[in-house]
């Protein structure tokens, strides 16, 4: 099978899992809501990208020496339904996350469960 690199190789009408999120190469950045393909906005222009930075920062310093870790976007966080929960079926790249329970990381990139913030 050939691997999923652009939105036109998928059926957009279909449902599909964290599972088919995470082996698709696709140039576009999409997110996934209950299953459904939602096309992610380019980047932000500089004002958001300044104010992320900003709480960035007060959330790393506020995290010095504990156990939990801050990610920024591009970082995938896989949402399990609560009548499936053993499929995933929204996938969402918050711009920031803080990530607790490392025993929920999938990779190094992607993250089964809520992020704490």
């Amino acid at each position: 099978m050939k691997p999923i690199t652009s939105l036109s190789d998928l059926d957009l009408n279909s449902i599909y899992t964290c599972a088919d999120y995470l082996n698709w190469h696709l140039k576009q950045a999409v997110e996934l809501i209950k299953g459904k393909i939602f096309p992610v906005p380019p980047a932000p222009s500089m004002k958001p990208q300044r104010i992320s930075w900003q709480i960035s920062y007060f959330i790393a310093d506020f995290l010095k020496n504990k156990e939990c870790r801050a990610f920024s976007t591009p970082f995938h966080v896989c949402l399990l339904d609560k009548q499936k929960s053993k499929e995933a079926y929204t996938v969402v790249r918050p711009d920031i996350s803080m990530i607790c329970n490392k025993n929920k990381l999938l990779d190094e990139r992607d993250r089964l469960g809520s992020p704490e913030l």
